[in-house]
């Protein structure tokens, strides 16, 4: 079962980017449109009433079996594989909060961001490296790189 938020608060939150789940003990109870995206559920009903550790990638998921409360308040955000609903891996950047909801009761508030492209960016650029790095091991003829005015 869900729950409701501040109609100010839930149009915040809705407006964020980062994929935002809130969840009571394991139980995902809310979720932000954007997480709904991440995990390509067409719904919130798809999610809510998941344990959140579901998501979780397959060599993760042990970090959740003693619940959300063990990684609340890490200094920086987990880097974690989650998957889809459809089983696509997604590399993201963690963090959970508890938080005081306006009835008193405690949540985790999980917030994941997707690095995958950043990532997938970072290899390109490591291969370039590595691949310039061998031609440049190979050529046996000194070059000089000059600009337009001549300098080196």
């Amino acid at each position: 079962m869900s729950f409701t938020l501040d109609p100010t608060i839930e149009h915040y939150l809705q407006s964020l980017q980062s994929a935002l789940f809130i969840c009571e003990e394991h139980e995902i109870k809310w979720v932000n449109e954007s997480a709904l995206n991440l995990l390509g559920a067409g719904s919130p009903d798809v999610v809510i009433g998941t344990p959140f550790e579901m998501f979780a990638g397959d060599d993760y998921a042990e970090l959740f079996i003693d619940g959300l409360k063990l990684i609340v308040g890490e200094d920086e955000p987990l880097p974690l594989e989650v998957k889809s609903v459809d089983g696509v891996k997604i590399e993201v950047r963690l963090s959970i909060n508890e938080t005081l909801f306006d009835d008193g009761q405690v949540r985790f508030l999980v917030d994941c961001q997707n690095i995958t492209e950043l990532i997938k960016a970072s290899e390109t650029t490591r291969n370039l490296e590595n691949r310039i790095h061998a031609i440049l091991e190979v050529v046996d003829q000194a070059f000089i790189s000059i600009d337009q005015l001549g300098k080196s």
